[in-house]
């Protein structure tokens, strides 16, 4: 490609812990040329943001770098201080995290947000408003945002905006690097297509080079030039395109190369009985500042029996996630009627019965649990509030509750804080947690979004079998057709607020007749090229 822009050599990495030194990182070795596309790919806890953090400087205690050299143009960032830091952020190099609403402020427009960076690089910028204001419009029509959008509030914004806000941000003072950690693992694969267009479109314009963060190897494998593979903390293969065209050399490369259909078993259900829950003409309006309608549900229906998983298919702003709140009754809705077993609902306050037996399971694993509390207070806290058992049971209950969710020995996690687990770890303790309630109806909100391919198959897994076992009513929230088609026994696909198409899993996905859903299964099936041009209008 060109000169060597980043050389990292022998990168160890450690967490210091009572019980000694962790090592994260192991020897790792790799290069990003300039204008080169390089990926970093692994499971959660095979160390790849590690390496990144240790690349950008911004690991904090108690991880310190133990060995090796990080150089960029030929600085030495290991031993750099902060003036030479501070020069090397943003100017040189940038970066765009995985969750878009957690690296903006929610109290700050978006303009602001972006113009902070530039004054806080740029004297001449920062001491004129109006050339500020210019070049953060300017930033925002580079990632195909209107730049009326900058006085828009992050809530405002849709996750790709959200995503396309940051990475403008990260493009704000032209860097040679950029680095994407997991940037589009929480969007719908349209979206997901859209924004990984864009970057590479913009590569190409602008000639900077990318280190590319993700534990999904088929999204890559057709774009980058080459592929590095990181497990358990070190690096096992680092391979181009070609090789990957032939699924690599190392095992492991091989496993993360290879397919994702998960085929469901078929099964029978009893529908004979009246459903558990059924919802009709559910619907939601807000209102956005310039006082335009938007219909976030509109007349939505669906029935749930037990023992039965119902998917909710949608891309990012089809309304799906809202739906989900109107039936646990998170939000109020316009209209509608949502029956628990015959009773409606909506037409009374929220007792605390109807909490226990409606229970959700929240996207963000690292969000949804308190990071002050330890996980028996997590799972002991709904059994304690609903009086399930006594304060002297609880501690044996909530470690049943472990042992279900396949959180083996329970004793060994029982005082863990939430930090001291993985992904995959902490949103089985919110499944716990929900289960603690004994619920009809579990409302999983994209529970798997933000894992890794491993991870996803056990979570997926671990609610097909409560479903089994436990006769649980499952409304499976997704913009992931792969997992709906693996658990969900129907699939009803969402847009713009309403269910444009549903049927069985097996129909939706391979006989689509809606043309949402056809656009749906075909970028899920489709395989990325390194054809980066913008379809016609």
């Amino acid at each position: 490609m060109g000169e060597v822009l980043l050389s990292v050599r022998d990168l160890r990495v450690g967490f210091v812990t009572p019980d000694g030194l962790v090592e994260a990182v192991r020897g790792v070795s790799l290069d990003v040329d300039a204008g080169e596309l390089v990926g970093l790919v692994g499971e959660s806890g095979s160390g790849k943001s590690t390496v990144v953090q240790a690349v950008l400087r911004s690991l904090g205690p108690p991880g310190v770098i133990t060995g090796g050299q990080v150089l960029f143009d030929g600085q030495d960032l290991v031993t750099a201080g902060p003036v030479a830091l501070r020069a090397f952020r943003w100017r040189q190099a940038s970066v765009v995290l995985q969750s878009a609403l957690d690296s903006l402020s929610p109290v700050r427009r978006v303009g602001d947000q972006l113009g902070d960076t530039l004054a806080a690089h740029d004297e001449t910028l920062a001491r004129d408003p109006g050339a500020r204001r210019a070049r953060c419009a300017e930033l925002l029509a580079l990632v195909d945002l209107d730049p009326g959008l900058l006085d828009a509030w992050p809530h405002e914004l849709s996750g790709g905006m959200r995503q396309r806000v940051v990475l403008a941000a990260a493009l704000a003072l032209t860097p040679k690097l950029i680095v994407f950690d997991e940037p589009t693992t929480a969007l719908d694969v349209l979206v997901e297509r859209q924004i990984l267009r864009r970057v590479l479109a913009l590569q190409r314009e602008l000639g900077f080079a990318v280190l590319f963060i993700t534990h999904d190897l088929p999204l890559l494998r057709e774009v980058v030039d080459r592929v590095a593979v990181m497990r358990d903390g070190e690096l096992v293969e680092v391979a181009d395109q070609a090789a990957l065209a032939h699924g690599g050399q190392h095992p492991y490369t091989q496993t993360l190369l290879g397919s994702q259909d998960l085929a469901p078993a078929p099964r029978r259900l009893d529908r004979t009985r009246p459903p558990v829950l059924s919802v009709s003409g559910l619907s939601k309006a807000f209102r956005r500042p310039d006082g335009t309608r938007v219909d976030a549900a509109a007349g939505v229906g669906l029935q749930l029996h037990r023992g039965e998983a119902v998917a909710l298919v949608g891309g990012s702003g089809s309304g799906k996630s809202t739906v989900a709140k109107l039936i646990a009754r998170l939000l109020p809705a316009d209209a509608g009627q949502v029956r628990l077993d015959g009773q409606d609902l909506l037409v009374r306050r929220p007792t605390l019965g109807d909490r226990r037996r409606v229970q959700v399971v929240f996207q963000d694993p690292y969000a949804s649990l308190n990071p002050v509390h330890t996980l028996l207070h997590a799972v002991g806290r709904p059994l304690l509030r609903h009086g399930i058992c006594t304060r002297d049971q609880v501690r044996d209950r909530a470690a049943a509750l472990l042992e279900v969710v396949g959180l083996t020995p329970a004793e060994d996690f029982l005082d863990r804080h939430p930090h001291a687990c993985s992904g995959g770890q902490r949103q089985r303790v919110a499944i716990a947690r929900a289960l603690a309630c004994e619920p009809d109806v579990l409302i999983a909100d994209e529970p798997t979004s933000m894992l890794d391919l491993t991870l996803r198959l056990g979570i997926l897994n671990l609610l097909a079998r409560l479903r089994d076992e436990r006769g649980l009513a499952l409304l499976f929230i997704t913009h992931d057709l792969v997992s709906a088609r693996a658990l969900a026994d129907r699939i009803l696909v969402m847009q713009h607020g309403q269910v444009v198409e549903q049927g069985l899993a097996q129909d939706v996905v391979e006989r689509p007749s809606h043309p949402y859903t056809c656009e749906l299964v075909a970028a899920a099936a489709e395989g990325w090229s390194r054809q980066v041009e913008e379809p016609p209008p």
